[in-house]
Formats: C-alpha cells, structure tokens, sequence
C-alpha cells in the first residue's frame, strides 16, 4: 500500500509541471489528483471482480447492493414511480427529466429534493446559467410551505411563513446547498464543489440536482469535435461522478420542437444528443395537452428504463 501510494506521488510530481506549463486549468489538475485515489490505492490498477466466485452467490450480493435493496433507494415520493423503480433510484444512478421549455423540469428537481430532504437525505441543488440562487431558494420555501411564491415575497407575510419554515426545520432538520454556476461549467468544477461541500460543510450528500446540465454545461474532452459530441460526453462525466460520489443524479434536458406535437414523447424526441440517453440509467418525459393545462395535470413518460421494467411489460 505505502509502495503504491509513492508511486502515485512520484507520478503527480512529474505531470503537474508539464500540465501548469501548458496552461492546463487548475480544474483538471486537481481532479487528476483526486484524494480518494491518495488515500485508497495501493495497486496502478484495481483487481477484477471474480463472478466464478460469487456467482452461487448473485441472488443476495444484488438483493443487498443499494442498486436493488428497495430499504436503501431514494424515493421521489412520487407513488407511480417508486412503485415502477420498486422504490426510488439507487445511488450511483443518472436520471433525467426530458421536457420542452417552460413544462416545468426546474419544478420536478425541487420536487426531488424536497422529498429527498423528507427522507432526512443531504442534497445539493446546482443551477447551470439560468435559475439564481435566491430562485431556487423560493422555490423551496414554496415547496416546504406550500406557500405561493408571491405571498412568500409579500412583507405582511412573513410571520406565517417563518412559523411554517420552522415546523419544517424542527421536523426534518434539511441539509440543503444550493450553488449557480455559469454557463459552461465542466463536470470537473462540480466535482470540486462538491469535495469542498464534504470538507468544509460536512454534507455528504445523498442526491445532486443539476438544473440544465447537458444543454449548458461544457465537456472537458480534448476530443470533442462538436456539439453533439459534447454534450454526450457531460452525461458520461455525471455517470462517473454519481459513481465516485455514490450519489443519485437528477438532471433535466430540452426536447426537440417535434415533442410539442406528441401525445407520448419518445427518445427521438431528445435534443442534440442520443449519447446523453445512451448514458443514463432512467429517462422520463414530461409534457402537457392542452387538456391536461386545464385540469392542471402532467403526462409523464417512461422513455429508458436500464433496470426496471418498463409499464407495457
């Protein structure tokens, strides 16, 4: 162990110069430093997993593992889906709302994050370019309050909303950071925010939230050669951190124009990229008849399912 610990601090102090000299970003170095790495490897590559072993095995290895156990899932709180996901999602697994703008995609992450923060799980909520800070911050007073916006916003009202926000606080003491990060953050920055989250604040959070993650967020691939491209590879960069982190990720990503005329939207439908489906584990849609507008309902869609079933089977 302490051979392969040395070993990785020889490698740093050899690339470390080479990045600063030329003009690698202070992002991409420490993520290549990476302190877990420091601390928990003893060996240049990882043993293998020996399935011949454990394979008499499998039934309670996976029943156990927080992919499967339905005592360690994170609930939406949302029956229709828990009950499709038998729970919630699993740590370590990317789901994405796919709806065309102004559906309310921003509105179903709150959603998520207030029942995760039901559950007494830490969660940080992270706006790419458009929501502000003190927007998501009304939404969830909103959310815990049941409180519209504009009565929360109104002076006369704020001893009935701070006794509400209370009882809230008293009954499920949330752990809640949110952060804005501007357009073209790379997946290495949000990386970094979230080390200085568990270092500094001491929240090591059970769900991350990223409101416009693909659609405005920067890949960090010297090999993107285009949109398309890049866009995919942020999706493959969140699957490594909710690995990394063991955490589940929530995101959000536009439809194309032809999902306004749809009944049911498919991933055909999904704008810019396939390679962002193609990496997550669950994708839902949302979307709304003129109907359902009415009647203030929503349509939602299970468009990829990796591990469940989906409801036509």
């Amino acid at each position: 162990m302490e051979f392969g610990r040395a070993k990785i601090l020889e490698e740093l102090a050899v690339t470390i110069p080479d990045y600063l000299n030329r003009g690698e970003s202070t992002d991409r170095i420490w993520e290549s430093i990476d302190s877990k790495r420091l601390i928990s490897s003893g060996n240049a590559k990882e043993s293998p997993v020996d399935l011949g072993l454990k394979f008499t095995q499998a039934s309670k290895i996976c029943q156990s593992d927080p992919l499967y156990d339905r005592s360690k899932k994170i609930q939406t709180l949302i029956p229709t889906l828990d009950k499709m996901f038998y729970g919630g999602l699993g740590r370590k697994e990317v789901g994405i709302f796919m709806a065309f703008t102004g559906v309310g995609k921003s509105a179903m992450l709150v959603n998520l994050g207030q029942a995760a923060l039901i559950q007494k799980l830490p969660v940080i909520h992270i706006s790419i370019g458009e929501l502000e800070e003190p927007d998501i911050l009304l939404r969830y007073a909103a959310r815990t309050t049941l409180m519209p916006q504009s009565k929360i916003l109104r002076p006369e009202n704020n001893e009935e909303y701070t006794k509400l926000s209370m009882d809230f606080v008293d009954r499920y003491q949330p752990k809640l950071l949110t952060k804005w990060f501007p357009i073209g953050t790379k997946v290495s920055q949000i990386r970094s925010f979230i080390s200085r989250c568990k270092l500094e604040h001491k929240i090591d959070p059970a769900i991350l939230l990223v409101d416009n993650a693909s659609d405005l967020m920067a890949g960090t691939s010297p090999r993107d050669t285009s949109s398309y491209e890049e866009k995919g590879n942020v999706y493959a960069e969140l699957k490594n951190l909710a690995h990394d982190f063991n955490v589940v990720i929530w995101t959000d990503s536009q439809t194309n124009r032809n999902a306004l005329r749809a009944e049911t939207i498919e991933l055909d439908s999904m704008a810019e990229s396939m390679k962002k489906a193609f990496k997550s584990d669950v994708v839902i849609t949302i979307n709304q008849t003129g109907e359902d507008l009415v009647n203030n309902q929503y349509r939602l869609h299970i468009a990829k399912a990796r591990r469940y079933r989906k409801p036509s089977e």
